[in-house]
């Protein structure tokens, strides 16, 4: 793998969509498929830093959602950017407490820590979502090789899954933008050049 080669993490921009400020869970339940059907707000440009850094990215990725394709777009600036199904975000379960309305900030903390914990609710399981992670990231690698640098927007918890496979693999964080939010962004690079060969996928 060549030497130079680089990987962009980076987290979509912001959604437009309000968050509710208190919900019981089939709202919340609701609430999370408009979450995912949701577009790019367009209040929520890139920051001028990370536009510098992806400028130089020979190829874009991106997931399947809306939000995470048009931050891509944004990124992109006329270049075509390639979807793939690896990089969706990981889906949190329906967690049916009946008689409860609590924060929509609580409900995303609650079934986050009940799905790491292994409650999946019919949902993908967080076992299948690290197998997931580990062939996107084995898929990322190789587009690196072959085009140096490649930018990829996605989620907030595939991304952090795709980052700790790419440490596994000998890749090293170079730079980074500000920690969680929007568009947060992570460049990796190859650790003294010596990578682990990309999995097959």
């Amino acid at each position: 793998m060549p030497l130079n080669s680089q990987i962009l993490l980076i987290r979509h921009g912001r959604p437009n969509l309000a968050w509710p400020r208190r919900c019981r869970h089939r709202e919340f339940k609701s609430w999370m498929a408009d979450y995912d059907a949701a577009e790019l707000d367009p209040a929520s440009p890139p920051p001028p830093k990370l536009i510098e850094i992806a400028s130089g990215s020979a190829l874009f990725l991106s997931s399947n959602r809306p939000r995470s394709y048009q931050s891509a777009l944004r990124l992109a600036r006329g270049l075509p950017v390639v979807q793939l199904t690896e990089l969706d975000e990981v889906p949190l379960p329906h967690l049916p407490i009946p008689m409860v309305e609590l924060p929509t900030e609580v409900w995303v903390m609650l079934t986050r820590i009940s799905h790491v914990a292994g409650y999946n609710g019919r949902a993908e399981s967080i076992d299948e979502a690290r197998a997931r992670s580990r062939r996107a990231a084995g898929r990322l690698a190789e587009y690196a090789s072959s085009n140096h640098k490649v930018a990829v927007v996605a989620h907030g918890t595939i991304n952090w899954l795709i980052g700790r496979h790419l440490k596994r693999q000998g890749w090293r964080v170079q730079r980074r933008g500000a920690t969680g939010g929007y568009w947060h962004w992570r460049l990796f690079g190859l650790a003294n050049g010596n990578g682990k060969r990309p999995q097959s996928v």
